[in-house]
């Protein structure tokens, strides 16, 4: 075929070699585990209101307060970083900003994980 010649090959992904195409294997990972980590927030967050219970109606608790804001902000934000490394193009180069994406969501899960866990008490 000489250069002038219009190529009468699919663009699809389909017909590319694996070697050429990128690994969806970190946004897999991370959709899988949005779902248990996602529950296992909203069960921590409900099981942070006993973080109040010491509180009276008068008082309030600034420091659990802020801590279970900073929580729950801290997992729905790690959602969307999990669900946005499929944006990527499927090609080699950005395997490396799908893994990034992996990183990030796992260190924002873990975070707003540990401080869920370590909720200052009330009074």
């Amino acid at each position: 075929m000489t250069p002038h010649e219009a190529s009468l090959r699919s663009v699809h992904h389909a017909g590319t070699p694996a070697s050429r195409r990128g690994s969806p294997a970190a946004p897999i990972i991370a959709t899988i585990l949005t779902v248990p980590v996602a529950g296992a927030h909203l069960f921590l967050f409900g099981l942070s209101a006993m973080a109040f219970d010491s509180c009276n109606s008068a008082a309030d608790c600034p420091e659990a307060t802020a801590a279970v804001n900073r929580a729950a902000w801290l997992a729905v934000a790690s959602v969307p970083v999990a669900l946005t490394s499929w944006l990527w193009p499927h090609k080699p180069r950005f395997n490396r900003y799908r893994v990034a994406h992996l990183g990030v969501y796992l260190v924002l899960a873990g975070t707003a994980g540990a401080l869920f866990v370590t909720v200052p008490v009330g009074r």
